[in-house]
């Protein structure tokens, strides 16, 4: 059997969050979004205890936070919190936060043939990552995990903070009545990743606080990400692609930018990104679908990055 890990256990208490502050997170969230503030608590705390990671991890998650499409089977969960500084009280900016969990059916993408769920035949499914925001935010709208084995339903986490700490753990809920039987959601050392549920007719929703083994602030002249010299758009991946592909663009300053999407004709099908960004490195993410959330026919499309300062263009070929 793997050895448990072990570490100082997280005393923080989940706050509550509405529906309306998840649904503010979106894929966008990668590319600069902003979350409301959680509510603050108290200050005492330990780090955020690991565990194992499982062998159902992959690399290279897509940037969202929505990683289960709408009619994905399942009861819909709406899941986040905040990343905290070792002083337990700083959030942390730009700390990425990777989640995979199990299907309804306790089965898992890339690794195993699932043979129901997945709508968009997304090879990422239930799969994502996010950066937390400028508060130490992160969330994510997916669905309540099945039961995978004898384990109880649960959540995989990989923390990452700008000096490099990194953090893989399981977030477990209450009420779960396989948790006793498991040898690591039983350890005293998980008693604070067991969180509470709350449930209401959108679904279930559920908080979760971190405090990663990370200074408040990097003692470094480097930034975290150093700012790019020039504005850059790179080719899209997966290209061609069938469920998502996968966007990546430079600001070399501070401006107004969008990232969008045209068929052939110059007709407009959907914006990815629009607004004011800081200089630095960005993503979107085109799941194949139009404005209306209605999925366009197969063929190619135009995705075009424009700012005040540079423009430029690529064709991506959607496969279904």
């Amino acid at each position: 059997m793997t050895a448990k890990p072990s570490n100082r256990k997280s005393v923080r208490k989940a706050a509550t969050v509405s529906r309306r502050n998840f649904l503010k997170s979106s894929m966008t969230l990668a590319a600069g979004g902003m979350l409301i503030p959680f509510k603050a608590f108290s200050t005492e705390c330990d780090f955020t205890t690991d565990d194992i990671e499982g062998p159902f991890f992959a690399e290279d998650a897509p940037w969202r936070s929505v990683i289960a499409a709408a009619d994905e089977p399942g009861d819909r969960f709406f899941f986040g919190g905040k990343v905290f500084a070792n002083d337990c009280e700083t959030p942390l900016e730009n700390a990425i936060v990777d989640i995979w969990h199990a299907s309804n059916d306790g089965c898992y993408t890339i690794f195993e043939n699932c043979t129901t769920g997945n709508p968009n035949n997304d090879d990422y499914n239930l799969r994502g990552r996010v950066y937390s925001d400028a508060d130490g935010n992160y969330a994510f709208e997916t669905i309540r995990p099945g039961f995978y084995g004898n384990r109880p339903q649960h959540f995989h986490l990989r923390m990452m903070a700008q000096d490099g700490t990194e953090l893989v753990t399981q977030v477990y809920f209450e009420g779960d009545p396989n948790i006793a039987s498991d040898s690591w959601a039983s350890d005293p050392d998980a008693v604070n990743r067991i969180i509470p549920l709350t449930e209401d007719t959108n679904g279930f929703t559920g908080n979760f606080d971190i405090v990663l083994d990370s200074p408040p602030f990097l003692d470094t002249d480097e930034p975290w990400k150093p700012i790019p010299e020039y504005f850059a758009l790179f080719p899209a991946f997966p290209n061609p692609f069938n469920a998502y592909t996968e966007i990546r663009f430079d600001m070399g300053m501070d401006s107004h930018a969008a990232v969008e999407v045209f068929d052939l004709s110059g007709k407009p099908i959907k914006t990815l990104s629009e607004g004011f960004l800081n200089a630095g490195e960005h993503q979107a993410v085109w799941n194949g679908k139009d404005t209306m959330g209605n999925s366009v026919p197969s063929g190619m499309y135009v995705i075009r990055f424009d700012t005040a300062h540079f423009s430029d263009f690529q064709k991506v070929v959607l496969i279904k």
